[in-house]
């Protein structure tokens, strides 16, 4: 099933990068009936690898550049997370003409399964794989994807039976948004990025706010209290909104009180303990931006709770070998 705004099957597809994303969307969208056309301004290394793979799945293929009037030629365009918003061949008349579409927004047509995303500005990628885990650890089938290293297409590809998506989405992904949904959407923090691409700070911030853009009852907004640029995320819609905080408590949403994930506004509002040896260490909410606290972000995935702690605790414990070993912060 697809719920794409525009023909599929059939259609003439531009797409821009031959990364993991673009190669994974571009794969997908010509199993799906799509005549695609795939560039790259590199010529050699993994795009030239990229291209024997994808031309053996009938994607035609150029190396070397973007080139405007073959795109122009297309029904619809789709970008590569490394494609920024104002890339010269996006200001090109023709092609900014033509619709489109991020790599997360395709692949979102196709998913049978809930989507959880993750942004921010610091912080996503632990935060997703620790999703990923407590999900996992209370006994939900999800993938994990996005702008992690693994192309959300490519979960399409191969997790088409999972229960949930777990996927980390970046501003360049949100600016190129239709339709993507998430049912479960976090967003850590706001702090100054990319502004060599973007004109402002408020134009940075207002692609990051398009994560809520499609979302409706029943959907969840995770935010950080801690971040005054967050207060306005999803304020009016008929969405849920819950808050974190490393210290103060919230109106709804959870804290940190002496060791203790606190929570209130919700349904089972009070004071979870961690287990002892994790209360010791101290660890939850010491992680810059909030990301150390992950009880809102969970609750909607459902299921096993206390299989989900454990899921915490193993992730923590892998979190702080890796900074031992790397000599810093796990980013």
């Amino acid at each position: 099933m697809s719920r794409a705004p525009v023909a599929v099957e059939g259609a003439r597809v531009g797409v821009l990068g031959l990364a993991k994303s673009g190669s994974a969307v571009a794969r997908l969208l010509a199993r799906r009936g799509a005549r695609v056309y795939a560039s790259d301004v590199s010529a050699g290394g993994k795009a030239a690898k990229a291209a024997a793979e994808l031309e053996q799945a009938g994607v035609e293929i150029e190396l070397g550049r973007h080139d405007p009037a073959r795109l122009a030629g297309c029904d619809w365009v789709v970008t590569s997370p490394g494609i920024p918003p104002d890339a010269p061949v996006l200001r090109d008349p023709a092609v900014a003409a033509l619709p489109i579409y991020s790599e997360i927004e395709v692949a979102s047509w196709f998913a049978e399964a809930p989507i959880a995303a993750v942004t921010g500005t610091n912080g996503k990628t632990t935060t997703t794989e620790l999703l990923g885990r407590i999900a996992r650890a209370g006994g939900i089938d999800a993938s994990v994807a996005g702008n992690i290293g693994r192309a959300f297409s490519t979960a399409i590809l191969e997790d088409a039976d999972v229960e949930w998506y777990v996927i980390e989405v970046s501003s360049f992904q949100l600016a190129r948004i239709a339709t993507f949904r998430p049912r479960v959407a976090v967003v850590l923090n706001l702090t100054p990025d990319h502004l060599d691409v973007y004109a402002s700070m408020e134009d940075y911030v207002a692609d990051k706010a398009r994560i809520v853009e499609n979302m409706g009852p029943g959907d969840a907004l995770c935010l950080n209290a801690e971040d005054r640029g967050l207060e306005a995320f999803g304020a009016g819609r008929p969405i849920e909104r819950h808050f974190f905080h490393r210290r103060r408590p919230v109106e709804r949403g959870a804290w940190v009180d002496d060791g203790w994930i606190a929570l209130a506004g919700e349904r089972d509002a009070g004071r979870r303990a961690l287990r002892r040896e994790e209360r010791r260490r101290r660890w939850v909410g010491h992680h810059r931006g909030g990301r150390g606290i992950t009880d809102r972000a969970r609750r909607p995935l459902g299921r096993d709770r206390r299989r989900q702690s454990s899921g915490v605790a193993r992730q923590r414990r892998d979190m702080d070998e890796r900074r031992w070993r790397g000599g810093g912060v796990c980013r």
